[in-house]
């Protein structure tokens, strides 16, 4: 019975960032992810499929992976698991600041943009090569900029699309890459 709840806590757990993602739509107006075209979904941002595979995950994180980690951790002085553990924080901190940067330099793109990243990648890379051509230095390096980090978006969320975005054709095998 244990497992169960373990399991049910895990998919709630799961479903709630899905609703956490609502956030990100209205701060940032980019839809990441989309579960609209799945069964069992509910307004698109978690679907059934989903939360039983990450419940799933979670019993095999707390089973199989935990208790290796907690081995290891074991093993080690407490100084030394004290600087890994704020080590690993300094990194999830810095990926989350990075994330959101990256979510901040994407908006004003979308914005102009509607439909999906890999039509924004497309129209972006379109203008760069333009203006590589041209040789206009300054405004070829934020191309770039924004060309790579519309890459890093596209390579991490293929489904992602703009929140204003009418575009509901799955993403093309070039522009996933």
């Amino acid at each position: 019975m244990y497992q169960v709840s373990l399991f049910v806590l895990y998919l709630g757990c799961y479903s709630f960032l899905g609703w956490i993602s609502e956030v990100l739509d209205k701060v940032f107006h980019i839809k990441l992810w989309d579960y609209s075209d799945q069964r069992f979904n509910l307004h698109g941002r978690i679907c059934l499929q989903n939360s039983l595979a990450f419940g799933a995950l979670g019993l095999l994180l707390l089973y199989v992976i935990h208790p290796a980690v907690d081995e290891l951790d074991a093993a080690l002085p407490p100084e030394v698991a004290i600087a890994v553990a704020w080590a690993l924080l300094g990194v999830i901190v810095v990926e989350a600041g990075n994330f959101i940067r990256t979510l901040s330099k994407l908006r004003p793109v979308l914005d102009r943009l509607e439909g999906s990243l890999a039509e924004a990648h497309n129209h972006i890379e379109a203008e760069a090569e333009h203006l590589h051509e041209a040789r206009d230095a300054h405004t070829s390096i934020d191309q770039a900029t924004h060309l790579r980090t519309l890459r890093r978006m596209n390579t991490a969320f293929p489904h992602a699309r703009s929140a204003n975005g009418k575009s509901r054709r799955p993403l093309s095998k070039e522009a996933r890459q």
